[in-house]
């Protein structure tokens, strides 16, 4: 695959910039998602979904990621935080590349099927 591209930092400062005055949203770098939340006959979980993801352990890492963070219950006590966009941003890219993030964003829908997702090829005019 193509290597990441070092527009990712300015594009985080940016997208911070344009969020400040937006409390309920961050912005998270070469941070993992959950493409697998698997349930047992018990209907318990597979993984912890109370511990962060990890890359390799049903997640995939991603370029930039911005999350917004709200009160999950109506007495305003559960705090959950969510994925709303994710960019993947690439210096050069293939076809392959196209085929892999395009494998990787419908797993990720699959657990977040609100989520945006992008791909940001810095140095292509076409594919």
């Amino acid at each position: 695959m193509a290597s990441e591209s070092p527009f990712v930092k300015e594009a985080k400062k940016v997208s911070e910039a344009i969020l400040r005055d937006y409390p309920q949203f961050s912005v998270g770098h070469n941070k993992p998602l959950w493409y697998q939340i698997a349930i047992d006959n018990r209907l318990q979980p597979k993984v912890d979904v109370k511990k962060p993801p990890v890359k390799g352990k049903s997640a995939f890492q991603t370029d930039l990621c911005i999350f917004e963070t709200f009160k999950a219950d109506k007495d305003n006590e559960i705090e959950a935080t969510i994925p709303r966009v994710v960019i993947e941003f690439k210096t050069g890219v293939t076809t392959h590349d196209i085929i892999t993030y395009s494998a990787k964003a419908k797993k990720h829908k699959q657990v977040y099927p609100y989520l945006r997702y992008g791909l940001l090829a810095e140095e292509e005019a076409t594919v």
